[in-house]
């Protein structure tokens, strides 16, 4: 990285958002660290969600880097104008304009919003920001504001040519990047297919001046035939490929990708697809990363030290509990038990009875200790972890409160599975507890331009990983008209990417990141309670006037050994569960 002092007007580069390098998200509740030459008290008002310390090397931020982040945590006008007096009048350099954007780019509406009403008047930052809010507004459906926010960018030349690509509401089809998407369109899981159909289309015209081409292949469900769809959507030009979902097809694919040199983003979270080789990418809500997420807050926010589990033997549930588990040890901490049910048990008495050591074998070891004749629950634990469904907790919560295990004098936690509203039909025993899941504000927002674009709300899952995956590469070939690089360089880019849900990251070890965040039941409502520690990370949309996007679709017969039917409106929670079963 260029040292922050050689050329001046690379100050700049770091306005607004200081994740371009190196960057290290921290918790709510921790210090930013030295901030010596404040701009202005940054606890005053904070941006909206920004919690960001920068490091242009290992070791101390540059005074640049403690500079913006500063401002991006200070309150009003008079730390943006005390900025802006320490640089030149405008960032006029190309790639200082391209790194400009780059930082401007994973942040949300309300956070440009916000930026732009810190502004003081004649700002040279005001056109960046109007074009970042226009593709926000689009996004949302709102297309009378983004082109006026647009038309205000245009009139200056550091991002006129960006804007009037947008105003014009068409890309140079003549120089097309053709991408395929391999999903499911056969057989019981047909109906999700068309799901994720909309779901690319929505993708395309948000990002209408981007030239990419779709082509869309049956996906099958085993490794067969998903290797014969990577093999024709080469031949069709595809540089780069989304999909598959189901583990076997997934796998097969990357396979056959890796072996042609062609890139491809999965969307399955099975780890083991990365061992494929080549350039592949697992684009997946990684539900090992939810019970990290879980055990760091439990120990270092909550200061519990003991816990037992209770999870589905399934995939999905053996996968948190022994993520869980480690972690806690990790930590320092202990689990007491981790107890296992069957993935569709409705009567969990045995297996509580089991968490509290009332069952016949616990009684028999606490008898042979010398616990005597009557023996009541043992709860030698200070929290229940829970990552079970919502339909599942509503039926454990009364139960165990009989057991003695009453939140919130034993925490319980849980995972994204609880984030149904069905949950609160059983809030009297679940007060206080605490869950983590993607952003539900920006979800909501999502789900908001969905209805008002496609009429289909709320959004199924995968859709979004499908919307998000086609969004990335939308943003990497913005970002390559400014001279950025390749997308293989460029999707490991530390900032990330403007996803449906929020930040999207992809790592150099192939998987990608979203930031989490916690929540408790509060009476009958589920409110948000700030990030988790580590802030989040889970590893250490536009209404057009214009016909389809380009998306090809070549039907094929239908596969051998299709998967089981999968729910089309399937939401989030629900998601982790799928791919993993498969």
């Amino acid at each position: 990285m260029r040292a922050p002092f050689s050329f001046p007007l690379v100050c700049c580069v770091w306005l607004l958002l200081a994740t371009t390098a190196g960057a290290q998200v921290l918790p709510t509740d921790q210090s930013p660290g030295d901030t010596t030459g404040a701009l202005s008290d940054a606890s005053q008002n904070p941006l909206p969600g920004y919690r960001v310390t920068p490091y242009a090397e290992p070791g101390q931020p540059s005074p640049w880097q403690r500079l913006v982040h500063d401002f991006l945590n200070a309150s009003g006008q008079d730390s943006a104008r005390a900025f802006l007096q320490r640089i030149p009048p405008t960032p006029s350099a190309p790639d200082q304009i391209r790194e400009l954007l780059l930082a401007l780019e994973p942040l949300s509406r309300e956070q440009i919003k916000t930026l732009l009403d810190r502004q003081p008047k004649g700002s040279s930052l005001l056109p960046f920001l109007h074009l970042v809010l226009g593709d926000r507004l689009a996004a949302a459906g709102e297309e009378q504001a983004a082109q006026q926010a647009w038309q205000k960018a245009s009139q200056s030349q550091l991002v006129n040519a960006e804007a009037m690509r947008r105003i014009a509401n068409e890309a140079n089809a003549a120089d097309a990047v053709v991408a395929g998407l391999m999903i499911p369109l056969t057989g019981p899981s047909a109906a999700m297919g068309n799901n994720l159909i909309l779901a690319a289309r929505k993708a395309l015209a948000d990002y209408r001046d981007v030239n990419l081409h779709l082509e869309v292949e049956d996906s099958g469900a085993n490794e067969t035939t998903a290797q014969e769809a990577v093999r024709k959507l080469a031949g069709r030009g595809s540089r780069i490929i989304i999909g598959p979902i189901f583990h076997a097809a997934a796998l097969g694919a990357a396979r056959a990708a890796a072996a042609s040199q062609i890139p491809i983003i999965t969307l399955n979270p099975r780890q083991e697809i990365l061992s494929a080789g080549g350039n592949v990418f697992l684009n997946a809500f990684q539900p090992d990363a939810q019970a990290r997420i879980m055990a760091r807050h439990a120990m270092r926010t909550a200061r519990l030290q003991r816990f037992a589990i209770l999870a589905a033997d399934s995939d999905y549930g053996r996968l948190q509990a022994q993520t869980f588990a480690e972690e806690v040890t990790a930590l320092g901490g202990t689990v007491t038990r981790s107890i296992l049910f069957p993935e569709q048990e409705t009567d969990f008495s045995n297996a509580l009875k089991m968490i509290v050591q009332t069952d016949p074998e616990g009684a028999k070891r606490r008898a042979a200790q010398g616990a005597g004749k009557e023996l009541g629950p043992l709860i030698d634990f200070e929290a229940l972890y829970l990552p079970a469904t919502a339909r599942q907790v509503r039926l454990i919560a009364p139960q165990a409160a009989l057991h003695g295990i009453v939140s919130p004098g034993i925490a319980l936690l849980g995972s994204s599975l609880w984030n149904r509203p069905e949950l609160l039909e059983e809030s009297e025993s679940l007060q206080g507890a605490i869950f983590c899941d993607i952003d539900q504000n920006s979800r909501d927002q999502f789900n908001a331009s969905h209805q008002k674009t496609l009429g289909i709300a709320p959004v199924p899952a995968l859709s979004m990983l499908v919307y998000d995956s086609i969004a990335v590469l939308a943003q990497l070939l913005r970002d390559q008209r400014l001279g950025g690089p390749q997308w293989q360089e460029g999707i490991t880019r530390p900032n990330g990417f403007h996803g449906s849900a929020g930040l999207v990251r992809f790592l150099d070890n192939g998987l990608s990141e979203r930031n989490l965040h916690l929540y408790r039941i509060d009476g009958k409502r589920i409110v948000p309670v700030g990030a988790p520690p580590g802030g989040g990370a889970q590893n250490p949309p536009r209404r057009v006037s214009r016909p389809a996007p380009a998306i090809e679709v070549d039907p094929q017969p239908q596969p051998a050994n299709e998967p089981p039917p999968v729910d089309p409106e399937a939401t989030e929670a629900e998601i982790p569960v799928l791919p993993l079963s498969q």
